[in-house]
């Protein structure tokens, strides 16, 4: 039998919203910058959400992209916390309203390995920050995402709680913090071994508010 959690932690991307195409031209705008000519696309970069910036511009542009990658790095963040909150993303099916009706049951938290505004814009966005207590993102804390995990689980005194993700990245670092992990199988990736698997956000909902 499964103890109910205190709380839920969610990833962003792929579970709350899909923002691939607002990416795709900050990546375009920033490559631009740098004098890359190779174009993004947001099917590409779908294939690569959940990982690190340093991981991603590797898998994109190969191990000598022929510009100082910290540098990419610090302008695409600067670009996407101007940009993100005028391009936004697409809200999944009943996740604004399925929040909202989990944060009377549970304490709701974020952690996404984004940029350090990436969660607050997301929020912001979509008008759900009354909805989490708590979040955390890679560009707050730059170490991985189970050690934030564990991070926003320490300062909100949980003990028992569930990681909602769309990645096997995403499993596998809920289960090396300790917790159990539910599959959001409309995400970008796929996943062995969730714990839960919920095809779109009102499964989830009505699964935990029925615990």
């Amino acid at each position: 039998m499964l103890t109910k959690p205190q709380a839920l932690i969610f990833d962003m991307d792929g579970t709350l919203w899909d923002a691939t195409e607002s990416y795709a031209k900050i990546w375009n705008l920033c490559s631009a910058e740098f004098g890359v000519s190779q174009v993004v696309s947001a099917q590409i970069l779908k294939q690569y959400m959940g990982k690190q910036l340093e991981e991603i511009l590797f898998g994109l542009f190969g191990c000598s992209p022929g510009f100082n990658v910290h540098d990419y790095i610090a302008r695409i963040r600067i670009i996407e916390d101007e940009k993100m909150p005028l391009f936004g993303g697409t809200v999944y099916p009943g996740v604004y309203d399925g929040l909202k009706k989990l944060s009377r049951y549970y304490k709701l938290m974020a952690q996404s390995n984004c940029g350090p505004l990436g969660l607050k814009n997301f929020m912001r966005y979509t008008g759900t920050e009354r909805f989490f207590c708590d979040s955390l993102t890679f560009g707050e804390s730059p170490v991985s995402k189970c050690e934030n995990i564990t991070a926003l689980m320490s300062r909100n005194n949980i003990d028992n709680a569930i990681y909602v993700g769309d990645t096997q990245g995403d499993c596998d670092n809920a289960h090396r913090a300790g917790i159990p992990f539910a599959l959001m199988t409309y995400g970008f990736g796929n996943c062995d071994n969730p714990d839960f698997t919920f095809d779109n956000f009102d499964e989830l909902v009505k699964y935990f508010t029925q615990l």
